[in-house]
């Protein structure tokens, strides 16, 4: 009994410690300064280690964002920035070998399904989380 105690806060405090907001969230007027910012960042990669490097970086910037959006209940930006995580997980895991990754999306796909059955089963919200954490079941 002690011991499934234990498994029960353990998950939830790696759930509490994979829950990291970002400064700039979309909900704010200056988000597309922030995006334009990054996208300048890209241009000046031009190792393929930076571009590395520029990928892991946004895919967790992406996924901060996501769980900022659930967690503080913003959800007229939920599609737009679920779509934006799809697509950043969806560059940084295909044909990318990197462990680093692999191990981070693994522990984003349990937070990400812990945010989903926050909400009623096949509502909206639940089903464009659940979009998320199917792309990144897919990915892996």
């Amino acid at each position: 009994k002690i011991r499934g105690i234990l498994e029960t806060v353990m998950k939830k405090t790696l759930v509490a410690s994979l829950l990291v907001f970002e400064l700039i969230t979309p909900n704010l007027l200056i988000y597309p300064l922030k995006r334009f910012s990054e996208k300048i960042e890209l241009t000046f990669a031009f190792t393929k280690a930076q571009k590395d490097k520029y990928l892991v970086r946004n895919f967790e910037r992406r996924y901060n964002e996501l769980t900022f959006i659930i967690e503080n209940e913003k959800m007229g930006f939920l599609e737009e920035v679920a779509g934006r995580y799809n697509s950043y997980i969806g560059e940084s895991l295909v044909g990318n070998t990197n462990p680093q990754i692999q191990r981070r999306a693994k522990e984003y796909l349990e937070v990400l399904r812990k945010l989903r059955d926050k909400y009623p089963s096949n509502s909206p919200y639940w089903l464009k989380i659940g979009e998320a954490v199917e792309v990144t079941r897919s990915l892996l």
